[in-house]
């Protein structure tokens, strides 16, 4: 297992999971990518509606010091996104560490959000159940990953 999630070259040939795998870690970049430009074009509504984070009773500048955090937090997912894309296409071999690197990622911003509380809205946010799909689709996609094709038997010689 640790062969595949270090694996010794960085090509297409040398990735042997599912297919599947591929597919679901396609769609995270997307749903990345759509969060990461949406995120930074509507802060402010993503900020209070997905997130819920309470701005009313600030001052300005907490405000804007807050939404300029959030945009770039927002556009700091874009180079995972491309670096995401670039294994999709050249090096394919590389999804299963990816698969890793970005549940490990999620997994240390969960202990993170828990850790410090932000006034939030009553309500649970819709991001908090968007961002446990995604962390779902990530186990997945990483346990499809590692699991290997079956192998189509090599034809006999004529002989």
């Amino acid at each position: 297992m640790l062969r595949r999630l270090f694996p010794v070259r960085l090509d297409n040939s040398g990735y042997r999971g599912r297919a599947a795998a591929l597919w679901l870690f396609a769609v995270f970049l997307v749903l990345k990518a759509i969060m990461g430009v949406n995120g930074a074009i509507n802060t402010r509504s993503v900020a209070t509606g997905a997130d819920g984070i309470r701005l009313e009773g600030l001052d300005d500048v907490t405000v804007h010091t807050i939404l300029s955090l959030f945009r770039s937090l927002s556009l700091a997912q874009l180079p995972l996104v491309a670096i995401g894309a670039l294994a999709l296409w050249r090096w394919r071999g590389m999804v299963p560490l990816l698969f890793v690197v970005v549940l490990g990622d999620q997994f240390v911003r969960r202990l993170a959000t828990q850790a410090n509380t932000v006034a939030r809205i009553d309500a649970p946010a819709i991001g908090m159940w968007i961002n446990v799909g995604i962390l779902a689709l990530l186990f997945v996609g990483l346990v499809l990953s590692l699991w290997s094709r079956p192998t189509s038997p090599q034809p006999l010689p004529v002989l």
